[in-house]
């Protein structure tokens, strides 16, 4: 089996869009706004690296994704920086071109530098790993101001 067994760093650029989650904008019942400690009404954004950060591709089993001539990757470090998170309306204004989105209604600005090579602090989304609580959104602060994402299922741009 050939392996590498250290990377420096491992760009983000490409999967930026998939390692966020916006899990709890339901207020959940529990107050928690269904997140598990987030405000009622609040959006908690969270990141993970899922199991190609923290495990990486192993061989010849062990992970979804498999290098067919024998190698096997695992990361030191996945280094990313974010500088700001944005919540738009109407995310779906034009399908095809995802540049294309409603009104900002909230922003928080960073910058967040974190390793998702490593294990996250919180049970990820859907219950599928773990990852870093980011930050939490609690109200609509680019929208004058409204206290909450009102407590109901609502899609949203990132």
């Amino acid at each position: 089996m050939k392996q590498i067994s250290r990377l420096a760093f491992a760009s983000a650029a490409l999967c930026t869009h998939a390692l966020l989650s916006l899990p709890g904008c339901d207020g959940g019942s529990d107050g928690t706004g269904g997140a598990g400690g987030n405000a009622a009404g609040s959006v908690q954004v969270q990141i993970s690296g899922e199991d190609i950060a923290t495990a990486g591709f192993l061989f010849p089993d062990g992970s979804e994704v498999r290098i067919a001539d024998g190698w096997e990757i695992q990361f030191s470090h996945v280094l990313v920086s974010l500088q700001s998170v944005s919540l738009n309306e109407n995310p779906d204004k034009a399908p095809s071109d995802q540049s294309q989105m409603g009104n900002l209604i909230a922003e928080e600005v960073g910058p967040w530098v974190i390793d998702l090579a490593k294990e996250g602090d919180v049970p990820g989304a859907g219950g599928e790993g773990t990852a870093f609580n980011l930050v939490t959104i609690a109200k609509q602060n680019k929208n004058g101001d409204a206290p909450s994402f009102g407590g109901r299922a609502v899609r949203r741009q990132f």
